[in-house]
C-alpha cells in the first residue's frame, strides 16, 4: 500500500506507521468515536500497536486497506476499506474532535474513491453507520452514496440495539 495522490486540498491518506500508535490510542479515547464505532471496551496502546502491525498483512490478504487521514502532517482521522464478502467492500472512517465539521472526512473519502475504484474495483461499495449519525451520512452522500437499506437492530448505540443505515455508491 502507498500514500494516495492528494486530490483534495490539504488532505493526505497514507499507510499507518508504528510511530502512529500513540496518536491512534489517544484518538480511540474519544467518547464520540467509541459511541458510534466502538464496542464499549477500553482501547489500549497495545491494541493500537497490534492494529497497526496487522494493516500491511490485511492488505496483502486483500481483506482491508487502512489509512491515516492526515492534515498538515498530523493525524486528523482514519479511513478504511474492509472486504465484506469478496465483491462487497465497506468504507469506514472517523475524524478527531478538533477536525470535525471542517470537511476532513468528506475530503478523505473523495481522495480515496479513485484509488478504491482502481486498486480494489469492488462490485459494491457500502458505508454502514448507525441510524442518527447525520454527520457521517452527510460525508458519504456528498461523495455520491445513496441510502440503500436499513438493517433493524444490527448495531448497538448507548448500550441498546440500534438500526444501521447502509449507503451504497452509485
Amino acid at each position: 500500500m502507498t500514500t494516495l495522490p492528494t486530490i483534495e486540498e490539504e488532505v493526505t491518506l497514507r499507510p499507518w506507521r508504528s510511530d502512529d500508535a500513540g496518536d491512534l490510542h489517544r484518538a480511540m479515547q474519544d467518547p464520540e468515536i467509541d459511541r458510534w464505532l466502538g464496542d464499549g471496551e477500553p482501547y489500549t496502546l497495545e491494541d493500537a500497536s497490534r492494529f497497526i502491525e496487522r494493516t500491511a498483512e490485511r492488505w496483502a490478504q486483500r481483506a482491508a486497506a487502512h489509512f491515516v487521514v492526515e492534515v498538515e502532517g498530523r493525524l486528523a482521522g482514519y479511513l478504511g476499506v474492509l472486504n465484506v464478502d469478496g465483491g462487497t467492500w465497506e468504507l469506514v472512517y472517523w475524524t478527531l474532535p478538533e477536525c470535525r465539521g471542517a470537511g476532513v472526512a468528506r475530503r478523505g473519502v473523495a481522495t480515496a474513491l479513485p484509488w478504491i475504484a482502481d486498486a480494489i474495483a469492488p462490485v459494491r461499495l457500502e458505508a454502514g453507520m448507525l441510524a442518527g449519525n447525520t454527520a457521517s451520512a452527510a460525508v458519504v452522500t456528498a461523495n455520491g452514496f445513496r441510502l440503500d437499506e436499513v438493517r433493524r437492530d444490527t448495531g448497538v448505540l448507548d448500550g441498546a440495539p440500534h438500526d444501521e443505515e447502509i449507503y451504497v455508491r452509485g
